[in-house]
């Protein structure tokens, strides 16, 4: 992998409760990234393109074999169900293809 990105898009209500992680194949060895930690307080929706700019720890994966499956992970920290499935998303960016 040359660049990691993840681009999410959701509806929530109060997108501070969300906790979202990317977590790499078990097999690869590599650190699970926390995206989104309970940032945004009250607002609703989230629609962002997290990258090693915005998210430094996404830089861990640069370079490294990251075949297998990938999981993204949002979870409600308050505890209220709401739709998160809207639209998610994951890329993963490859510049030597």
């Amino acid at each position: 992998v040359d660049k990691a990105a993840v681009y999410v898009r959701l509806e929530h209500t109060y997108i501070g409760d969300l906790l979202i992680t990317v977590m790499p194949p078990a097999s690869s060895g590599l650190p699970k990234v926390v995206l989104h930690n309970r940032a945004g307080g009250s607002r609703d929706n989230l629609e962002m393109l997290y990258d090693p700019s915005n998210t430094p720890a996404l830089a861990a994966y640069s370079g490294k074999q990251c075949s297998g499956t990938w999981t993204v992970r949002i979870e409600d920290e308050a505890g209220r169900r709401d739709e998160l499935d809207d639209e998610l998303e994951r890329i993963l960016h490859d510049d030597s293809d």
